[in-house]
């Protein structure tokens, strides 16, 4: 359940754009030669493919003194950052259990729709040690549009986080994570970060914003209720 800048650049020319003549007696510029030993190993290809690979760096709006003020009073702070068509959505709060019940809680992989928000369905399509692929069918309120996902969800318990990346589904692109702090009380707070493109070039942003902000904070309330109504005794 670092900073990156995002500039809204189209494939080919941009509008009004004329290319610039080719002058026909300059030779064609070649490729450094350094690079050359490079492609002909194949290393070029696979260092390509590998930064191709990493997931992009989640990009969050900092929290204010008073936020994080708040967040310690018992009170559940929603953040967005916007990048059109790329949001940002950090939800944080304190949960009255402890690290490993709330682990638990958010690790039912399965069980999302029984106290997550707009999850009608969830389950697991394959495990892998340390790695769990979750489906998950969401129903989002007016403007957003029903969606699914396949994502791969990877476990770190040593850092108390865990991270996904959409691997397959109907959104251009989604990834995100828990992290859970536990606290001198016994208590946990817990952090909900999604990045997310939702598809949604052409509703503008304040709404998609409203819909968000009205629904992250059942996010905390949902695993608030998971762990009350389903104790973990570990």
């Amino acid at each position: 359940m670092g900073i990156v800048s995002f500039e809204n650049r189209r494939p080919g020319w941009a509008a009004g754009h004329t290319p610039r003549p080719v002058d026909e007696e300059s030779p064609p510029r070649l490729p450094s030669l350094s690079l050359f030993p490079l492609m002909r190993t194949g290393l070029f290809a696979a260092m390509l493919w590998t930064a191709a690979a990493l997931p992009p760096t989640p990009v969050q709006a900092a929290i204010s003194l008073s936020q994080d003020a708040q967040i310690n009073r018992g009170e559940i702070v929603v953040t967005l950052k916007q990048a059109h068509p790329i949001y940002y959505l950090d939800v944080y709060g304190v949960v009255d259990a402890t690290p490993d019940a709330v682990w638990h809680a958010i690790t039912t992989y399965d069980r999302y729709q029984d106290f997550l928000p707009m999850v009608v369905e969830s389950g697991i399509r394959k495990r892998e040690p340390g790695k769990i692929w979750q489906y998950v069918r969401m129903q989002p309120p007016w403007p957003l549009h029903d969606h699914w996902m396949v994502n791969a969800n990877v476990e770190n318990k040593r850092t108390w986080n865990i991270s996904w990346t959409m691997a397959d589904g109907n959104l251009r692109m989604e990834h995100g994570f828990w992290q859970i702090t536990p606290l001198p009380s016994g208590k946990t707070r817990l952090q909900y970060h999604l990045t997310v493109d939702p598809w949604l070039d052409k509703v503008p942003g304040w709404l998609i914003e409203l819909a968000t902000k009205t629904v992250l904070p059942d996010v905390i309330k949902g695993v608030r209720k998971r762990v009350r109504t389903h104790p973990h005794a570990g």
